[in-house]
């Protein structure tokens, strides 16, 4: 799995599944590590998400991969053991 260090630049997440593949892309987050977006003031993860869904540039499969279905794997993996 890949982690994106690059804190809410999200145009970043459609470079690195360029990369490494949308299959190896998980999203998590520290939210709110900062608020978000700065102008804001209180903490909005619906509008974080929004972002990431509008700027990423993942298509609807991709999307899938990164949001739900890489942790999915990765939790019913962690189950079997």
């Amino acid at each position: 799995m890949v982690f994106n260090p690059l804190v809410y630049e999200t145009r970043s997440i459609r470079s690195v599944v360029d990369i490494v593949g949308a299959e190896k892309v998980l999203f998590v987050s520290d939210f709110p590590l900062l608020i978000y977006p700065r102008k804001c003031r209180k903490k909005e993860f619906e509008l974080f998400i929004t972002d990431i869904r509008q700027n990423a540039g993942l298509n609807e499969e991709e999307w899938t991969k990164v949001m739900y279905d890489n942790a999915n794997k990765l939790l019913s993996q962690a189950k079997r053991k």
